[in-house]
Order: C-alpha cells, then sequence, then structure tokens
C-alpha cells in the first residue's frame, strides 16, 4: 500500500519536469529538409501580400510599420520597396524589433535572396543568415520582381546558430521560419 501510495505522489512530481525539446539546440543546415511547398508573394500597387504565410497578410509597402493580426511572432510589419527587385521588410512585436530583411531578385528574376536577422532568440543575441529561393512561379505584369512563387534552394546560418527552445503551455512549440509562416 505504501509503494502505491508513493507511486501516486510521485507522478504529479513526474509531469513538472521539463520536455525532452526543452534545451539549447545546434541548428545543422545541411541536414536539414528545406520546405518543398513554394512561397507565394505580391507586390503590386503599393501592397506587399504573402499569401502562403499562416496567417496571410497584406500591408502597404510604404515603409511604415502596419498592424497584423494572428500571427504568435510579430503584430507590426514594415515594407520598404527599394527598387523593382529589392525590398526590405522589418516585424515587430510591441516596440520590440523581432526580424528584418532585404530581399533582392537577381537580373535574370531566377532566384530570390533574402538576407536576414532574427532578434527573438530566448537563448542570447541575434540569429542571421541567408536565404535562397528559385523562382517557380511568375510575377504577374507589373508587379515587382519579388512577386511570384518561389521554393527554398539553400538556408546559411552566419551567426547565433545556437537557440533554445521552451514549450509554451506544456504543450505547443511556436516556431517561426524567415518567412515568418507560423509553425505550431
Amino acid at each position: 500500500m505504501k509503494r502505491i501510495l508513493f507511486l501516486l505522489l510521485l507522478v504529479p512530481v513526474l509531469s513538472w519536469a521539463q520536455s525532452p525539446f526543452d534545451g539549447t539546440w545546434k541548428f545543422e543546415p545541411d541536414q536539414s529538409k528545406l520546405p518543398m511547398k513554394p512561397d507565394e508573394y505580391l507586390l503590386n500597387d503599393g501592397m506587399c501580400e504573402c499569401k502562403t504565410c499562416k496567417p496571410a497578410t497584406k500591408v502597404k509597402a510604404d515603409g511604415q510599420f502596419q498592424k497584423v493580426t494572428g500571427h504568435p511572432y510579430f503584430d507590426m510589419q514594415k515594407v520598404t520597396v527599394i527598387d523593382d527587385r529589392h525590398i526590405s521588410t522589418e516585424e515587430h512585436k510591441g516596440d520590440k524589433p523581432m526580424s528584418d530583411g532585404k530581399w533582392s531578385v537577381s537580373d535574370d528574376g531566377s532566384t530570390l535572396t533574402i538576407a536576414w536577422t532574427d532578434y527573438s532568440n530566448p537563448a542570447g543575441g541575434p540569429v542571421s543568415g541567408t536565404s535562397t529561393f528559385m523562382r517557380v512561379g511568375k510575377a504577374p505584369a507589373g508587379a515587382n520582381a519579388v512577386s511570384g512563387s518561389w521554393r527554398q534552394a539553400k538556408l546559411d546560418i552566419a551567426t547565433g546558430d545556437v537557440f533554445a527552445i521552451h514549450l509554451q503551455d506544456g504543450r505547443r512549440l511556436f516556431e517561426h521560419d524567415d518567412a515568418n509562416r507560423a509553425i505550431v
């Protein structure tokens, strides 16, 4: 009887233990599989839209922060058009910068390169890198060259490749990628 009572008292204590996902992790890009589903963007008539983001985003591309809803990672987004092949983006959560990116489309229009920095690393300083995408769908006529469908071909982490993960509310793990798609 004492053993049963001891086990019953031990069960709540074990439930307080950390999850197997808690801790410090090192990202190994060479060991990772990149998403096969293409990302779809539209930058036209002063509006920038990410149709494949979860949830989708649509903001003015006027260099001013715009309110967005539904993202656990950010609540403000800014898109600045530099020219017909270059833009910059920034995301904030409240007053805190979360990420920024410099987007550049190659002269032939087949490659999109995003040099990004993520400031949300709970383990310390910023994480920066470069994501390279190959065009798999044309931009509509008259749209900025960043428009169209893109499949990620390469990911390089330049700095801060160690990060911490902790389960939110003990059940769900929130993560994001450089295109700000929420992964739950």
